[in-house]
């Protein structure tokens, strides 16, 4: 619940930063597709040891992307540097989580490197310090907080694993035996397929689609599957078909330094989600691995959204929020298809469960 909070105020702050003459239509819907593929519905259905991880991995960088956006280091005004070393706090914190989060935490720096250039543009030489003195504070604040928590999880894992880099893959206690894991370029074709483009298959009873299985396509070689319900991002999310006017959105976008933030929603939005989806040729597939790349990928391609809307014309506009509605209406249908399979109606569902909806159902038929 919290990482949805600190989602919530992180998209909130986005637009708020970049996108205040947007129609409140288009960014709700947005935000509403973007909570609902976020994957994190998936983690609350199975709270297990590695669905709570998960969830706090969730949490950290939902938390720290809103600290990090919120202190200004990008955008106008002045920046907040306790925000900006509470962004560090979380993201490091969720390294601790999920080891793959390690990949924004680099991302990061990129903001960090876009406060430091706002920053030093406020440098004034009559102030009688050095360039460095005058950057130093926010440097500090920018940075230590990633050395002081990075330092202690790479002496916890020198001590315990030997090799400060080592999260001790080696030792999962899994299926898999990771020592011998071997390298198939297939094994992470599969999960790019699975994670952004499965179809759904229709089928005759409620909810008349169903989220199938991954599709293998015959490896030569084991490639674990710890859950199905499989379902392509795109159809979930139809936005993030927008990543195809990518360079219209450039060529239209009047910010000034729009070279700096397309090479942040790249490396944010698109390199980092994409490194995550290929590290599981090693650990195989499961459904809830999106939520540690989902609503990124997901941010990029409704900012590409919005910067096109905000330079199109008006008749176009009306047809762009019909769009983004109709997008909303297949978001709630495809994330509910992937749910309901994913909890398996044809195993059965308890008779606890069936009379606890019954009685939910039962509150709205006040006609009756």
């Amino acid at each position: 619940m919290f990482g949805i909070i600190f989602l919530t105020k992180f998209y909130l702050c986005l637009a708020d930063k970049f996108f205040k003459k947007i129609s409140a239509s288009l960014v709700l819907a947005g935000f509403l597709i973007m909570q609902l593929s976020s994957g994190i519905l998936i983690c609350n259905i199975s709270p297990l040891f590695y669905e709570v991880a998960q969830s706090a991995g969730f949490l950290c960088t939902t938390a720290g992307a809103y600290f990090l956006i919120s202190s200004g280091v990008i955008g106008e005004g002045k920046i907040n540097k306790f925000r900006l070393a509470v962004s560090g706090v979380w993201l490091s914190l969720g390294v601790l989580s999920r080891p793959t989060i390690a990949v924004y935490c680099l991302a990061a720096m990129l903001l960090v490197y876009a406060g430091a250039k706002k920053q030093n543009a406020l440098y004034d030489k009559k102030s009688g310090k050095s360039r460095f003195m005058f950057l130093l504070p926010y440097l500090a604040a920018a940075l230590v907080p990633y050395m002081a928590i990075g330092s202690v999880q790479a002496w916890y894992n020198a001590a315990r694993f030997g090799n400060p880099l080592d999260f001790g893959i080696q030792y999962s206690l899994t299926i898999n035996d990771f020592t011998q894991s071997q390298y198939h370029t297939h094994f992470a074709v599969v999960g790019f397929l699975a994670f952004l483009f499965q179809m759904p298959a229709f089928i005759e009873n409620f909810p008349f689609f169903k989220a199938e299985s991954i599709h293998l396509f015959n490896p030569q070689g084991y490639y674990f599957i710890a859950t199905g319900s499989a379902l392509g991002l795109i159809w979930k999310a139809l936005p993030v078909a927008a990543y195809g006017k990518s360079l219209k959105a450039y060529r239209l976008s009047q910010n000034s330094n729009k070279r700096l933030y397309s090479l942040i929603i790249l490396a944010v939005c698109i390199i980092c989600p994409f490194a995550v989806i290929f590290s599981i040729w090693e650990s195989g597939f499961a459904a809830r691995y999106c939520v540690d790349f989902i609503w990124q990928m997901i941010t990029g391609a409704l900012v590409i959204c919005f910067i096109v809307y905000d330079n199109c014309a008006a008749n176009t506009k009306v047809h762009l929020n019909k769009l983004m509605t109709a997008s909303l209406a297949l978001s709630v249908v495809m994330n509910t298809v992937q749910i309901w399979s994913y909890i398996g109606p044809e195993q059965g569902f308890s008779t606890e469960w069936q009379a606890n909806v019954l009685s939910f159902a039962r509150l709205f038929e006040f006609w009756k």
